[in-house]
């Protein structure tokens, strides 16, 4: 019987441990608004892609991207948007 008992045992520590698991990769970390060109140039790298691929898939100039990855840079939100969506990047806006 204590092999059952172990067995359970062993059962609800995995459980819990990967329930600590998974709310790790459900948290993200919170970016202000001003950091944003930073993390989309840091998803960017990761990703091992340039910025002219990027610009590409988004379908906009290098040089609108570019502007994305300054922190002073001029674009519209759907050139935003489409960035954010071919980089997998979900904004999350909260008051």
């Amino acid at each position: 019987m204590s092999n059952i008992s172990d067995f359970q045992a062993l059962l609800k520590q995995l459980q819990h441990k990967s329930d600590d698991i998974l709310l790790t990769l459900q948290t993200h970390q919170v970016e202000p608004i001003s950091e944003l060109h930073r993390v989309i140039k840091t998803k960017r790298q990761m990703l091992k892609m340039t910025q002219q691929a990027v610009a590409d898939l988004a379908d906009i100039s290098l040089t609108t991207y570019k502007n994305i990855e300054t922190p002073e840079g001029n674009y519209t939100k759907e050139t935003l948007l489409a960035v954010l969506n071919v980089l997998g990047v979900q904004l999350c806006l909260k008051p």
